[in-house]
């Protein structure tokens, strides 16, 4: 029977947000707490990477709670410091995916059982794209075989290692991966997986989630 365990990452200080968005609110609950919850639906323990001037405020949400570093990627290596080599795959998840499903994170882990190395979620881009060039003109891009990458992204123990001792910084592990010449597989994304990023984002999660309790939408 093979292990999991989720590193969820929020120690960002929500400068874009204007404040912590893992503390605001969703149907009477925590973003931070839904995004756990989640975590904890396929995990055998989870580590929450918290801001560190804020810790308290996340005392005894998950099984370990550390101060998260400068960068996304040193908040995930602190983390991974907290997970037992015997773990056999490592998820990481932004907190401030609070809809992320059971069901998505089941995809992910059935990959990596299915031998993957490297998992990521990943969505269709739908909306017409724009370059702005250095003269300011407006150039098309084409979409095609373009998609937006999700969390949770997951690794075998051995992979999530590599990346974190190559100490590479990039917006997201499977960045680190691809650069270390692993392969990555991918997974059918949520589209109702969104990143909270500005307040507007907050609205629509808020609306998502109570079609979601009504059982009108599939989360």
């Amino acid at each position: 029977m093979t292990s999991v365990w989720t590193i969820v990452v929020g120690a960002g200080q929500g400068t874009r947000f204007g404040g912590l968005k893992q503390l605001e609110l969703i149907e009477g609950v925590r973003v931070v707490d839904l995004s756990i919850q989640s975590a904890y639906s396929i995990s055998d323990g989870v580590t929450f990477v918290a801001p560190p001037d804020r810790l308290a405020d996340f005392s005894g949400v998950a099984d370990c709670v550390v101060a998260g570093g400068a960068s996304r990627s040193e908040s995930v290596r602190l983390g991974l410091d907290t997970v037992a080599e015997s773990v056999d795959f490592v998820l990481i998840h932004d907190a401030a995916r609070p809809l992320a499903t059971h069901s998505l994170y089941r995809k992910v882990v059935l990959s990596l059982q299915n031998g993957a190395q490297a998992v990521v979620p990943l969505i269709s881009v739908v909306d017409s794209l724009k370059r702005v060039n250095e003269d300011g003109k407006v150039e098309s891009v084409n979409r095609d075989r373009l998609f937006q990458a999700q969390t949770p992204q997951g690794f075998t123990q051995k992979c999530i290692r590599l990346i974190a001792q190559s100490n590479l910084e990039t917006t997201d592990e499977v960045g680190a991966a691809e650069i270390l010449g692993v392969d990555v597989n991918f997974v059918d994304g949520d589209y109702a997986n969104i990143k909270i990023t500005s307040p507007q984002d907050l609205d629509v999660v808020r609306v998502l989630a109570k079609r979601i309790a009504r059982g009108e939408a599939n989360g």
